[in-house]
């Protein structure tokens, strides 16, 4: 019998993962990670966060792909 585990990785676990390819991270500290981040899915054209609104989140984007943007004066979308 073979487990994988990847595919029993929460999402948290697999944020923990990736922050540890690039900066050690004691056990209090992914414990803290762990707890505090939770999964949300978001479908196509969601809106993150408007303009003139404070982010008071971090985002990990565990699948698929994101695109920051704002308007310019004419209005067109504009990629950051």
């Amino acid at each position: 019998m073979t487990i994988n585990l990847l595919a029993t990785e929460t999402p948290q676990d697999r944020l923990i993962r990736f922050i540890r390819q690039f900066v050690p991270l004691d056990q209090d500290s992914a414990d803290y990670i762990g707890k505090t981040f939770m999964e949300r899915p978001v479908r196509a054209n969601d809106v993150l966060l408007k303009t003139g609104r404070v982010c008071n989140e971090f985002l990990f984007v565990a699948t698929g792909t994101y695109r920051a943007f704002t308007h310019d004066l004419e209005g067109n979308d504009v990629t950051t």
